[in-house]
């Protein structure tokens, strides 16, 4: 297996869906270098460009790679309602309020 082979599978993980790599997979991949971090870090920094947290598993010999999940934030949309609107508009900005009332009482 290698980098390339792994981000394709890596691309096809759906949201929150993880794999598996073996721990000699994973050394064949992300060589130690000087230190065992250099790997860790090098590992880390793939998984993040491929939009995945990793997790390792010493007890199983096994890394995962997990995609993140993404979360779409849900905008709330005011009231359809023109009154309520208005009424909202107008508790913003009162010197609005002033204006309109002034308005309304010269017409009348």
């Amino acid at each position: 297996m290698t980098l390339q082979d792994l981000a394709r599978e890596l691309d096809r993980l759906g949201s929150g869906a993880r794999i598996g790599v073996a721990e000699n997979i994973y050394d064949a991949l992300f060589p130690a270098g000087d230190s065992p971090a250099d790997a860790q870090d090098a590992c880390y920094l793939f998984a993040s460009s491929q939009g995945c947290a990793v997790q390792f598993a010493p007890e199983t010999r096994t890394i995962w790679f997990a995609k993140k999940t993404t979360r779409i934030k849900q905008k709330t949309i005011p009231s359809a309602d023109p009154l309520s609107m208005l009424g909202r508009w107008l508790r913003r900005d009162a010197s609005l309020a002033t204006a309109l009332a002034a308005n309304s009482k010269s017409r009348r």
